[in-house]
């Protein structure tokens, strides 16, 4: 039995590694509650008021203000599985290491279907782009071109500038815009090695940029034009947390084959909404 636990601690590793790894969702949360995932219904993601900022009178006495917390509770309540079989004859012809290429691709499953959630929850942004904002059609998504890219994300920049975001954003978008944002990067960028090789881009107008085909669509306005809602975020605006709940690999009794399963939970939600911009686009 001990062997067999600490096979299946090892595969469950490989399966939350991976999904963390690949997961965009993980990349561009903070990570703060990720070690209070195991084992956990709940996570609670409590913050504290800013202290208040006041001149200095010399000789006036200090008038100490109260900080107060806020919390929001994370529900780890989306739940996803994974389950396939391995026969030993498969195993005995093919390459040595069968279960792990699996494991690994039932890690990158789940590090997509915790983006399409977390990609999901766009409408709690706390601004937005979109056809209006450039005097267009209400709630309808914009078209953006080589030769606008720029202005949108700049508008963005300015967004969260007003709003005091720090320094830390990231934009995800889709990748036909990302596309168009590499094009127009592509005189400033000192190398554009990394961005062909890994879809990123480190600095666009002070953002680290993304693509992702699991952002949500829509159609909106009178012309209900399908469009992608492409989002910008501060690290700590969308606390997101993921945990392999249980796995286990057994032996079949009707076949000469080993069993893989594992259930894998997560969960997200929007902390500091200000500091999250909805844009509404299409190419």
């Amino acid at each position: 039995m001990a062997i067999l636990k600490s096979i299946t601690e090892k595969w469950s590793a490989v399966v939350e590694l991976t999904a963390q790894e690949m997961s965009i969702a993980g990349r561009i949360t903070s990570g703060l509650y990720q070690a209070d995932a195991d084992n956990a219904k709940v996570i609670h993601a409590v913050s504290v008021s800013a202290p208040t900022i006041s001149d200095y009178v010399p000789g006036t006495p200090i008038t100490y203000a109260d900080l107060t917390d806020t919390e929001l509770q994370i529900d780890m309540d989306q739940k996803k599985m994974y389950n396939f079989k391995i026969e030993d004859i498969d195993k005995a012809q093919s390459l040595p290491d069968f279960e792990n290429p699996a494991l690994i691709e039932a890690g990158r499953g789940m590090a997509l279907e915790a983006d399409k959630y977390v990609f999901s929850l766009y409408a709690g942004a706390g601004c937005r782009l979109d056809d209006s904002t450039y005097a267009g059609v209400a709630t309808d998504a914009y078209v953006v071109t080589a030769s606008n890219i720029d202005t949108v994300i700049g508008d963005t920049m300015v967004l969260m500038d007003k709003k005091n975001v720090g320094p830390e954003r990231n934009l995800v978008v889709s990748p036909a815009v990302f596309k168009l944002i590499v094009d127009d990067a592509r005189a400033t960028l000192t190398s554009n090695e990394d961005v062909f090789s890994t879809g990123f881009i480190a600095n666009y107008y002070g953002f680290s940029v993304y693509k992702s085909n699991q952002l949500a669509t829509s159609a909106g306005g009178v012309d209900e034009l399908v469009g992608t809602h492409c989002i910008a975020l501060s690290n700590r605006a969308l606390p997101f947390a993921l945990s392999v709940a249980e796995s286990e690999n057994m032996r079949l009794e009707s076949a000469f084959a080993t069993a893989h399963r594992g259930l894998t939970v997560f969960g997200a939600g929007i902390k500091w909404e200000d500091e999250i911009v909805d844009l509404f686009l299409r190419v």
